[in-house]
């Protein structure tokens, strides 16, 4: 349940300041996946786990149909 609720406000931040790339790096990976996704983004990852590492830059301007590759741990 606390997870589910740290991503709900996770999520609600990142529709407000949905301009910017936000940093998913500690997130579960399908989470991460999930709200990149809903934000018009094609995410690519390896591994399984968090998410170690993103290839674009936390607060980055998003252009939609823009591919970031998450390396999960």
């Amino acid at each position: 349940a606390s997870v589910e609720k740290d991503f709900e406000n996770y999520f609600e931040k990142a529709q407000k300041a949905s301009a910017t790339i936000p940093n998913v790096r500690g997130m579960s990976g399908m989470d991460a996946v999930s709200l990149l996704e809903n934000l018009g983004l094609k995410v690519e990852f390896s591994g399984s786990g968090k998410v170690k590492s993103q290839s674009l830059k936390a607060g980055q301007k998003l252009s939609k149909n823009q591919k970031i590759i998450l390396q999960l741990s």
